[in-house]
This record gives structure tokens, C-alpha cells and sequence, in this order.
């Protein structure tokens, strides 16, 4: 008795269940789209991503020469206190020994500043430029009835015709000019 009971609970249940999953299964089977967009690429190939790293590379470019100029003296200074050190006296061994300290300290603390400014530009820029990217796919997902997008760094493998990088590109420099 009590198994029969429970083949006819379990009859229920698979009852319930098909009942209401199969127009969840019929929708699902009609109307999912699936995309695949390389934000990577989409950042690269774009006119406003290209321009707007153009600028990036322009604004640090002087100090970064700079800092490289530093660099390739404080060696050529090292060098030659390494060549000068048997030659020279305790006086002028200090003397040189101190000014290479402070010029190598001046340079480690501008690279650092240097080096953090870039990685907060970098990082605003590409929070900026993924967020017009983002607006773009929304867009592109409500226009054309897409039910997910993904990026290309989340999924193992994909079939070429679900990437839709070029289009969000295509839509992208439109919505620049």
C-alpha cells in the first residue's frame, strides 16, 4: 500500500513537472539567442578605442622618455664610479657614492608616481570605454532578441557564428561619430 502510494506521489510529480516546464521548454527552444562579443578586440579595433589609447600613449609619452633618460644616466653614473673607486679618494668615493643615492632615490620615487598614474588613467579609461561598450551590447541584445552575451575570456569554446564582436564594433563606431 504504501508503495503504491509513493509510485503515484512520484506519478504526481512528474505530472507537475512537465506540465509546467513544457512551455518554459517551448520558449526556450524558440526565442534563446546566444552571443559571444571580445571586449578585448572590441577595445582594440574600434576607432574611438583606438584614439582614445592614442591619446593615453600621447599624454605619458614626455615623462615616460624622461624617466627612460633618467634611467641610462644614473648607469652611466654607476659605471663610472665602479671604473673611478680605485682611483679616487674617500672623499670624492662619498661624495660620488651620495650623489648616485639621491639620484637613484629621486628616480625609484618619480617611476612609482609615474607608474601609478598610469595604471589610474588605464583603469579609468577602460572602465569608461567598457561601459559605452556594455550600453552597446544592451543595445544589440534588445534590438535582436538576444538572450545572453557572453565574453570571449568566460568561455572555453564557442562556435565562430555566435561571435558577434564585429557587429558590436560595426555599432560602436557608429554611435562615436
Amino acid at each position: 500500500m504504501l508503495k503504491n502510494r509513493m509510485r503515484f506521489f512520484y506519478f504526481l510529480i512528474i505530472i507537475f513537472l512537465s506540465v509546467f516546464n513544457l512551455p518554459l521548454l517551448s520558449y526556450g527552444a524558440e526565442s534563446n539567442r546566444l552571443g559571444i562579443v571580445d571586449l578585448q578586440r572590441v577595445m582594440q579595433e574600434s576607432i574611438k578605442g583606438k584614439q582614445t589609447f592614442e591619446l593615453f600613449d600621447k599624454e605619458f609619452k614626455g615623462k615616460k622618455e624622461k624617466l627612460e633618460s633618467e634611467e641610462k644616466e644614473i648607469e652611466k653614473l654607476k659605471k663610472d664610479i665602479l671604473e673611478g673607486l680605485p682611483n679616487w679618494s674617500d672623499e670624492v668615493k662619498e661624495s660620488k657614492q651620495e650623489e648616485f643615492n639621491k639620484r637613484l632615490k629621486k628616480y625609484q620615487v618619480e617611476k612609482e608616481e609615474f607608474e601609478e598614474q598610469v595604471k589610474k588613467k588605464n583603469f579609468e579609461l577602460n572602465k569608461k570605454i567598457v561601459n559605452e561598450i556594455m550600453d552597446v551590447i544592451e543595445e544589440v541584445a534588445k534590438k535582436e532578441n538576444y538572450t545572453i552575451i557572453l565574453e570571449t575570456e568566460s568561455v572555453m569554446y564557442f562556435s565562430p557564428r555566435l561571435d558577434i564582436t564585429e557587429k558590436i564594433i560595426e555599432r560602436y563606431d557608429a554611435k562615436a561619430k
